[in-house]
């Protein structure tokens, strides 16, 4: 079993007036990840700095959970297709790099996906730059993202015909679905382009199978 690595992504502090004078607590958010496919976060509240962090820390551990399966192309770990996730007024847009050039993200996206295994990505911030907002979207992006087999499943029903309605004109019918297959071979050929090698035999045998 890989080691997991703790590093902090926010701490704030607040201060309460009460009889007795100044209440001061402190809140600690802290990811925890092992490179691989596993990461967690945590959240401690105390008085006393040190205590906040061992809270969050312990707590970071217990909400591990493990991330979908990532695409490996050339060598390098990447999502398989673009995810959007938003908080509040906080939008994040991941897309996929098959080029090893690293995580292009925000300096908080960038330690939760690289503890999360993430070699090469885009994320694109668009909104409020809060950074309780931007965690949060970035662990919903995590928990959205599906495995290799669902974006198969996708592409599958694009290829379900749907059933004919009785006294409608076979001329038109059949326009119909030409027109519906040649757009669905357009989008097969997109994806082809953006998604790279990964999908080629499936998506070769798919439109090998639609017959004019």
């Amino acid at each position: 079993m890989c080691d997991f690595t703790t590093e902090i992504l926010n701490v704030t502090k607040t201060t309460k007036v009460v009889k007795e004078g100044k209440l001061i607590k402190f809140k600690v958010l802290v990811v925890t990840g092992n490179f691989i496919d596993r990461i967690g976060l945590g959240i401690g509240k105390h008085e006393k700095l040190e205590e906040a962090m061992n809270k969050a820390v312990n707590s970071s551990y217990k909400n591990i959970f493990k991330i979908a399966d990532l695409l490996l192309f050339n060598k390098t770990k990447t999502i398989p297709f673009l995810i959007k996730s938003s908080i509040k007024k906080t939008m994040l847009i991941a897309k996929p790099v098959f080029e090893d050039r690293g995580i292009r993200a925000n300096y908080l996206s960038y330690l939760i996906l690289k503890l999360a295994g993430v070699e090469s990505i885009s994320v694109k911030l668009i909104g409020s730059n809060n950074s309780l907002n931007i965690i949060y979207a970035t662990f919903d992006l995590l928990k959205n993202l599906k495995s290799n087999e669902y974006f198969k499943n996708k592409i599958s029903n694009i290829f379900r015909t749907t059933p004919q309605r009785n006294g409608c004109n076979i001329k038109r019918i059949s326009e119909k679905n030409r027109a519906a297959k040649i757009k669905k071979i357009k989008f097969i050929r997109y994806i082809k382009k953006t998604f790279g090698l990964k999908y080629n035999k499936f998506i070769n045998n798919k439109i090998s199978s639609i017959n004019f």
